[in-house]
């Protein structure tokens, strides 16, 4: 069974597969190429699909694709939608963590108990994946953290 945010999860592993398959985001992307990605068409993409295909994600699954999403910043070459579907996936994956670690008293130490070991999910494997790709001199991986 399809989800409705597969094809934008699919975007960043495999942008060309996911544009043949799909006129319509064909489409979008062609007009963000045409743009630039300060656009305001840019920026409505990337917000709509944060909050309508990326928001209720859950740690565990978003683990999954983060590895996919910052390679599409690292990328020189790259398709426009690719690259804007990995910026919402990131901005909702900050987001998810900081919901998931902080506590209610912000005084507290950041805690991950409770996310680090959900079902097959072991969260110490993507603190350290993150923690690698923070190391990486990129002006979008700087904006990242």
């Amino acid at each position: 069974e399809e989800t409705i945010n597969e094809p934008f999860l699919r975007i960043l592993q495999d942008p060309r597969g996911v544009l043949q398959d799909s006129p319509r985001l064909k489409v979008i992307n062609s007009a963000l190429k045409h743009n630039n990605l300060d656009s305001s068409m840019a920026t409505l993409c990337c917000d709509i699909i944060q909050k309508e295909f990326f928001l209720y994600m859950e740690i565990p699954e978003m683990a999954r694709y983060f590895g996919h999403a910052v390679q599409a910043l690292l990328e020189k070459t790259y398709e426009p939608l690719r690259r804007i579907s990995a910026i919402a996936f990131l901005k909702e994956f900050v987001c998810c963590m900081w919901d998931q670690t902080l506590q209610d008293d912000y005084t507290l130490p950041i805690s991950f108990i409770g996310i680090m070991d959900v079902g097959e999910f072991d969260g110490e494997v993507l603190i350290e994946e993150i923690n690698n790709f923070m190391t990486v001199d990129n002006p979008l991986i700087e904006s990242l953290k």
